[in-house]
């Protein structure tokens, strides 16, 4: 009796690096794609490619009657880096060991460690110096580059006995100041309009729109008079 065939699962990384371990299978067996993944500088792996096919790790296919060669699939994408800045604190920023990241990935913000500041409490991280601030721990999708700078509250009573430390003389490089609860406002119609307590648009006196009135009617009788005049003419002329 013949042995039973065997064929191999090739893993080739297209460029990459790592080591991808692979097997021999009977036609027709259940295969696992290896969970290990490549990596290559600069882009980001998508997957297996086999005869018009993406594979991913963990997912399962059928072993065919021929050996069977796995391409790495590759995604060329830009990494953005993310960094923290302790903004004049006493002591280091944390850095994210993580960084950099493909777009879209997600980041998960950095504690502030040991990170601190002579008088002052960390109260979270402002993005890119525009006010915008981030918890620790919380997360985003990342689509450019990120650089957080530590926000610092002033203690009720800063600690002035050290009068060495020349990291809190000067402004910080960030300052959050809190966004004021607007109340809700009606829409105003014109003649609510003001401007310091005076109206935008006045209403006329009643006398001048009494005149206005009275030169309306009068326009309007002058005008049916001539109507009527002219229709008794045509009227004459006719009989004529």
């Amino acid at each position: 009796m013949s042995p039973i065939p065997l064929y191999s699962v090739i893993y080739d990384v297209n460029g990459g690096s790592g080591s991808i371990t692979e097997g021999s299978y009977v036609a027709g067996a259940t295969v696992a794609i290896s969970n290990t993944e490549p990596t290559r500088p600069d882009q980001k792996f998508v997957g297996w490619h086999y005869n018009g096919n993406t594979y991913t790790a963990g997912q399962t296919f059928t072993m065919p009657n021929s050996n069977m060669i796995l391409i790495a699939q590759w995604q060329n994408i830009q990494k953005y880096a993310v960094s923290y800045d302790s903004n004049y604190g006493d002591s280091n920023a944390p850095i994210d060991t993580k960084s950099p990241y493909f777009y879209g990935e997600t980041v998960v913000v950095l504690d502030k460690g040991g990170m601190t500041r002579i008088g002052y409490t960390f109260v979270g991280w402002a993005v890119n110096q525009t006010g915008q601030t981030y918890a620790e721990n919380s997360i985003f999708a990342i689509t450019g580059d990120v650089r957080f700078y530590a926000v610092w509250q002033k203690d009720n009573e800063p600690n002035n006995n050290n009068s060495n430390n020349n990291n809190n003389s000067g402004e910080d490089k960030v300052s959050v100041t809190p966004t004021p609860t607007v109340a809700s406002t009606p829409m105003l119609t014109p003649n609510e309009l003001s401007t310091s307590g005076k109206s935008v648009i006045e209403e006329k006196p009643s006398s001048e729109n009494d005149l206005s009135l009275w030169v309306i009617v009068l326009i309007i009788g002058l005008i049916t008079t001539v109507i009527a005049v002219s229709a008794l003419l045509l009227r004459k002329n006719s009989k004529v």
